[in-house]
């Protein structure tokens, strides 16, 4: 059941965000494109360290709060870095 649940998660959330960021490229009017090869880097950076977070942080407090800190990391720059 959770065999490539990883990669499952991964491709669940780039085909969402392809279709978020085209959204966002279409309502300012920009002519930039997905780098499709930089979100799905970026979105395996964000699932890894989720997993990570969960898997070796065994207090729920320190997790939570380094789970935000991951979280504003992977967002800073996101355009710049999936959008060419």
């Amino acid at each position: 059941e959770y065999e490539n649940i990883i990669d499952r998660i991964v491709e669940m959330t780039e085909n969402k965000s392809i279709e978020s960021m085209k959204k966002i490229t279409d309502k300012k009017g920009k002519k930039k494109k997905v780098n499709k090869y930089m979100l799905h880097l970026v979105i395996h950076l964000m699932v890894d360290s989720f997993v990570h977070l969960v898997t070796h942080e065994p207090d729920e407090k320190k997790a939570l709060a380094n789970i935000k800190k991951v979280f504003k990391m992977t967002m800073h720059n996101w355009t710049d870095t999936v959008l060419d």
